[in-house]
């Protein structure tokens, strides 16, 4: 069309197929929008049958957000402790003794007299913060 210098229905076509690819998606959302509300107003959730399953659906919200608030306070006494722990130093012993003990089983090494030392060391210190 455009070598033959038919712009104007060159256009005219173009913005026909824009037209109707905006009429199709339009029409598409309509259906869309109506099959929701079809299902949000129907009366399944809100009948007797659907009773047990509302009373779950509640208790694992209930529970949910029980568990999330228990979780947050383990959280916060960790956090608290480990500060507690690395005010002295001994947080650094208990770094120290878990590499070591990791690197022992993990080569198979027998643990020696040193190593006796640092657990001992740090199971006092951890003792008198205690």
């Amino acid at each position: 069309m455009l070598t033959e210098n038919k712009f104007s229905k060159y256009m005219l076509y173009a913005i026909g197929e824009v037209v109707l690819v905006v009429i199709g998606i339009l029409i598409a959302l309509q259906i869309n929008n109506w099959n929701s509300e079809r299902i949000l107003s129907s009366n399944i959730y809100e009948s007797i049958e659907f009773q047990p399953i509302r009373e779950k659906i509640r208790k694992y919200q209930s529970n949910y957000q029980r568990i999330k608030g228990l979780e947050k306070k383990l959280n916060e006494s960790i956090e608290e402790r480990e500060i507690e722990i690395s005010k002295d130093g001994s947080i650094l012993e208990l770094y120290e003794y878990s590499n070591l003990v990791f690197s022992l089983s993990y080569n198979e090494k027998e643990i020696d007299d040193e190593t006796d030392n640092k657990i001992v060391n740090y199971f006092s210190n951890f003792e008198l913060i205690n």
